[in-house]
């Protein structure tokens, strides 16, 4: 979240969600969803330097004076998880607090193979990467995290990696026709939509290489 202050006066409190984050998981060499959130944090105080030093090109202002302390990845995902809804008693607090990427859609860019590809080990790396521990070491679901899980639909597994997707937990699936070599419309991938609907997972496609306007063809 990001407090800023517009030309009239009044504050504001921006929600920010990063809806297309990878993780290498297979070299992250201790990088976790902690991790994550402190990176995040530190880049939105690189925007905030940015605001201050050169107002005239943002939209909204940041007044107000921050300090240098790192944010604390478990009081932030836990105890003011709730301040997205009902906010600190002041201000102050309230910036100091929130600032970071408040959600993440999160998937892996481990590929497993060439050819026909099954993600589900990568898929449950995923959950484990972004399962937070407490103190007893038992697993905790992070609420800022929201994982998807990936899939071949060339692979003969597909619907069966779709139905551990949802076991685990996670919470949509990322496609990328161009990686996977499958045309958007066609009927290996429509079938992986409909068991994705049959589970209420809502789908992520890759789209930087122009395919977008076959995916609006195909929708």
């Amino acid at each position: 979240m990001i407090v800023v202050r517009d030309e009239y006066g009044g504050v504001h409190a921006i929600v920010l969600v990063d809806a297309h984050t990878h993780l290498k998981v297979s070299t992250l060499e201790g990088l976790t969803s902690s991790e994550m959130i402190r990176r995040s944090s530190m880049a939105l105080r690189g925007v905030i330097a940015d605001m201050k030093a050169k107002p005239g090109d943002f939209k909204y202002l940041f007044p107000w004076e921050v300090d240098d302390k790192l944010i604390d990845s478990r009081e932030f995902c836990f105890k003011n998880f709730l301040g997205l809804a009902r906010p600190p008693l002041t201000l102050k607090d309230t910036i100091s607090d929130h600032i970071s990427v408040d959600f993440y859609s999160t998937f892996s860019s481990d590929i497993p193979v060439e050819g026909k590809r099954d993600y589900r080990t990568t898929n449950a790396q995923l959950k484990e990467v972004l399962s937070e521990k407490l103190d007893d070491g038992l697993p905790h679901n992070n609420p800022r995290f929201f994982p998807y899980g990936r899939v071949d639909p060339n692979h003969p597994d597909a619907i069966d990696t779709i139905d551990t997707i949802h076991m685990l937990g996670l919470r949509g699936l990322k496609l990328h026709p161009k990686e996977e070599k499958f045309d958007v419309n066609s009927p290996v991938a429509i079938r992986i939509l409909y068991r994705c609907a049959e589970h209420n997972l809502p789908v992520i496609f890759h789209t930087q290489d122009g395919s977008s306007n076959d995916l609006l063809a195909a929708v």
